[in-house]
């Protein structure tokens, strides 16, 4: 089942890319972990940044009133056909507690599209069906299929509210392999996101959570 193209329209990234690379768009994302009074994560704000060319591609002509920016109304389609398309993805985030045991979300709110630096922005808030312990926990941002290469980004990929009470440790994937320059062909498996043994998984980076007593 081959969705991520199909996201791809609905968020407005799809361009002609070469075909024998990827990921072919990136996203660098950092995460708000919103603590209750018991260390629990009860919610997370998703902050994704996209690439140059993608941005480039995606805005042009999206400043309909010609003012020189771009207001809310222009790119509030961007955003909002995009969080209806990524609730089956799991919104490429992954928060698991200390058992491993994978974390599930309501709706995203609070979803905006925002342009800073000339890059595009989305931003979005998740909450937990179920809160989590943040003492132990483990969070990952990723695609599955590796159509899209969603990681935290360099500078703090993780903040917590309220601050001072947990930190996050990175820890990187495993190098890129020259294999990954593969035909498309490749990447046209069936990648849901329950597939554990995915690729996107596989290269994913992690940040583990350590909080104080």
């Amino acid at each position: 089942m081959r969705v991520l193209p199909l996201l791809l329209v609905g968020l407005g990234l799809l361009a002609p890319v070469a075909a024998t690379a990827h990921p072919h768009v990136w996203v660098d994302g950092t995460l708000t972990a919103h603590l209750t009074p018991q260390t629990m994560i009860d919610s997370v704000t998703v902050e994704w940044v996209f690439d140059d060319a993608y941005s480039a591609y995606t805005l042009e002509g999206r400043d309909r009133n010609h003012n020189g920016r771009y207001e809310p109304k222009e790119l509030h389609d961007l955003i909002d056909g995009a969080m209806d398309r990524l609730v089956e993805w799991r919104y490429f985030t992954d928060i698991r507690d200390s058992q491993n045991t994978r974390a599930t979300f309501a709706h995203a709110r609070d979803a905006v599209a925002s342009v800073k630096d000339g890059k595009l922005v989305f931003t979005f808030t998740l909450p937990l069906a179920t809160p989590v312990a943040a003492q132990g926990a483990t969070l990952r941002l990723y695609d599955p299929s590796f159509y899209m290469d969603v990681a935290p980004a360099e500078q703090d990929p993780v903040r917590f509210d309220p601050a001072g009470r947990c930190q996050a440790t990175f820890h990187p994937p495993p190098p890129m392999q020259e294999s990954m320059l593969m035909s498309e062909s490749m990447f046209r498996q069936e990648v849901t996101p329950e597939t554990e043994g995915s690729i996107g998984l596989a290269y994913a980076a992690s940040l583990s959570v350590e909080c104080s007593p």
